[in-house]
């Protein structure tokens, strides 16, 4: 699948954006999961980045695998692990 179809498949489920975390960064995915990463500023002031997951077969936000990271490359090493599960 082409990374807009990750998207277009992500934001069937998940047409809104986030309020902490509303500037996408770009969209990934596999066979399993249409993947959102997103940034924004925490409460503190620090950016924050977040990694939310659609699961394609049930077609729904995998609330219990998306999650919020403070550095970027610990939320890029997150999707990678996602993408090769």
């Amino acid at each position: 699948m082409k990374r807009n179809n990750y998207k277009m498949v992500f934001k069937s489920v998940v047409p809104y954006k986030n309020f902490i975390t509303p500037h996408v960064e770009g969209y990934s995915g596999n066979e399993k999961y249409a993947i959102e990463l997103s940034s924004g500023l925490w409460l503190d002031g620090k950016i924050v980045y977040g990694v939310t997951v659609v699961d394609i077969e049930k077609m729904e936000n995998s609330h219990d695998l998306s999650k919020c990271f403070f550095d970027k490359d610990c939320a890029n090493s997150y999707i990678d692990e996602l993408l090769n599960s």
